[in-house]
């Protein structure tokens, strides 16, 4: 395809994307965010998917970016038969090495094609602006619009000095508590345990965290909480929802409900499927007040869980104990993203802020 071709292209969708859209925003930490797409419900469908993030306030805007959902088969398809003479951008997903094609019709925008899904995606870096093109090859629309959001917000929270952890955490009066532990060591049990006693939740798998002026916060990662079923059976509403998730929002895709009735429910705890639930969700069926985007940190807390039952207790941990599990379960953004490392976007140079002063601080 020529410069031309490409240009031409290029004004294809921003012409579509200029058609009758809905649009709706939503703020996080100074970043303002614009979706928009021809059908209202997969605006509603990706703020619900980006809980606990897009419940926050509105508060001073300093960047703005929009993220544009559009579907057509004729754009896509040209895309994939036309952007030839072209770089590859190598990428492994699921155990199988792909290729994702990029062109660049100007010094600020830059095409990304994926043959294998049927998608196209556009980032023009001189108007902050994200245009996702699907087709009828694309299996997930709707959840690559919400990953395409994902990834956008967390490049901002990145080049804002955020530093990701496998953790957990709930908000109380009192402030907010880091649940930190590796799998199978009891955080959304233990989660779940708060969320009855009345605290609000934040997240059960991964968690942002910064030092700011007034000390360390922290802000829950958009995903759906993943309930291992013999932690569900723990909670009655839960455990009515295993062998019947029609009632429940997002795709069952962890969840094969074929294999879960039949097999024998004295069972259920050792089989690997999850019941996939969204914050509000969850607060809802368990009757804890709404999730909180986030808190300042007042503790960190490591569930235990032994081999035996026993009564709960509560030991309280060396510093070095529990800088020791926080390094273990840092992420941190350090390559800007853990979705499309190749996706170019105008927000900058990548995080300020070293990880080490964070988890010094939250080990006192």
């Amino acid at each position: 395809m020529t410069s031309h071709a490409e240009s031409q292209l290029l004004n294809s969708i921003r012409r579509a994307a200029d058609g009758h859209c809905a649009s709706q925003c939503f703020h996080v930490e100074g970043l303002e965010v614009e979706l928009r797409a021809v059908d209202p419900a997969s605006i509603r469908w990706v703020l619900k998917s980006m809980e606990p993030l897009s419940l926050i306030t509105a508060r001073d805007t300093h960047a703005t970016y929009s993220v544009t959902y559009l579907y057509s088969d004729e754009i896509v398809r040209e895309a994939i038969e036309n952007l030839n003479d072209i770089d590859l951008v190598h990428i492994r997903r699921h155990g199988q090495d792909r290729y994702v094609r990029l062109s660049r019709p100007s010094a600020s925008s830059v095409l990304y094609t994926d043959p294998d899904e049927g998608v196209l995606w556009v980032s023009d870096l001189a108007n902050n602006s994200v245009y996702l093109i699907v087709s009828s090859r694309t299996k997930h629309p709707a959840m690559a619009f919400a990953s395409l959001t994902r990834e956008l917000v967390t490049r901002y929270l990145a080049q804002e000095g955020w530093t990701l952890f496998h953790a957990g955490a709930v908000d109380t009066p009192g402030g907010a508590l880091m649940v930190v532990g590796n799998g199978g060591a009891g955080k959304t049990s233990l989660l779940m345990a708060f969320l009855c006693a009345g605290a609000r939740f934040v997240a059960n798998e991964l968690l942002y965290v910064r030092q700011g002026d007034d000390g360390l916060r922290l802000l829950g990662f958009p995903m759906p909480i993943a309930v291992g079923l013999g932690t569900a059976l723990q909670f009655p509403p839960l455990a009515e929802r295993i062998d019947s998730p029609g009632e429940l929002e997002y795709p069952r895709n962890r969840l094969k409900l074929s294999r879960v009735v039949n097999t024998p429910q004295s069972e259920w705890k050792d089989l690997e499927d999850k019941l996939q639930v969204l914050p509000s969700e969850l607060s809802k069926l368990l009757g804890a007040p709404p999730p909180a985007p986030g808190g300042s940190i007042c503790g960190v807390v490591v569930p235990m869980v032994g081999r035996e039952p026993a009564l709960p207790t509560v030991e309280h941990l060396s510093t070095e104990a529990v800088s020791k599990i926080l390094s273990n379960n840092h992420i941190g953004l350090t390559q800007d993203s853990r979705y499309r490392p190749w996706m170019e976007l105008n927000f900058g140079p990548g995080p300020t802020q070293r990880h080490g002063p964070i988890i010094a601080r939250l080990s006192e």
